[in-house]
């Protein structure tokens, strides 16, 4: 996120140095948001997939 307010700042410096603060809060938002929605998603995947059986042949040892 950082490379995209170095952006905003070259791309529109008169806008940004009078609303910087507006600028930064909605780019940390939009990250906050996409990660929320990643993990929203994964949770969403890992419970509707079927379940998968392993084979008696597997041994796993509990000591």
């Amino acid at each position: 996120m950082n490379s995209v307010e170095r952006f905003c700042v070259v791309a529109f410096p008169i806008y940004y140095y009078t609303h910087s603060k507006r600028i930064i809060f909605a780019l940390i938002t939009i990250q906050y948001a996409i990660t929320a929605i990643a993990v929203i998603f994964t949770v969403v995947a890992s419970l509707i997939e079927p379940k998968r059986y392993i084979s008696h042949f597997c041994i796993k040892e509990c000591e």
